[in-house]
């Protein structure tokens, strides 16, 4: 009878020791995220130095409504040319309240900044999220609006009139006003596939 306990009970710890993650899997788990969201910010920030440098040579030399323009023209192009340097990674900017219909951000995206708006409501800072599913991992980093941003994307009664006339010339539907400094903008999203 004692053997049959003990093999009964052996069993068992065998069983939940195998239904439960080791801490060794999670640590693994937590490297690979860290792993993702470092990797992934590096891209983000090829894309946001592509982005600001094009959008500062436009306005030095001709103004703001020069930058609309090309952030119209050249932001999906530069995106594109940034997710082609990696065959298994695509990075993409995506928002709530867009400009570019080409930015309208698909459930899993929408979910991740209704998420990041209720943590900056609560006080917390929005951080970047790890998503896992069979065939890619899908890692969103955060656009906080800063001040040089309500420019073009802060209160329209505010803006000069040369916004105002690149805005309506170039995005007739344009969603992404009305901004104020430090509130979600949108984010970046670098989906990796195998």
């Amino acid at each position: 009878m004692k053997i049959h306990v003990l093999t009964a009970s052996m069993s068992l710890l065998f069983i939940a020791a195998c239904s439960q993650p080791s801490a060794d899997a999670e640590a693994d788990a937590a490297t690979t995220n860290i792993d993702y969201v470092g990797d992934s910010r590096s891209t983000v920030l090829d894309l946001k130095e592509a982005l600001s440098s094009e959008l500062q040579t436009a306005m030095q030399a001709a103004g703001i409504g020069a930058a609309i323009e090309v952030c119209r023209s050249l932001a999906q192009p530069i995106t594109a040319d940034i997710s082609g340097r990696d065959a298994e990674k695509t990075i993409r900017r995506v928002a709530l309240r867009y400009r570019n219909p080409a930015n309208a951000a698909d459930e899993l995206s929408k979910s991740v900044m209704e998420q990041w708006i209720a943590d900056l409501d609560d006080q917390q800072a929005a951080k970047p999220v790890v998503n896992q599913t069979m065939d890619s991992v899908i890692v969103h980093h955060p656009i906080i609006l800063g001040a040089n941003c309500l420019a073009c994307h802060g209160d329209p009664d505010n803006f000069h009139p040369e916004v105002t006339k690149a805005l309506s010339a170039n995005y007739p539907n344009d969603n992404a006003t009305g901004f104020e400094v430090g509130e979600l903008r949108g984010a970046f999203r670098v989906e990796y596939t195998n």
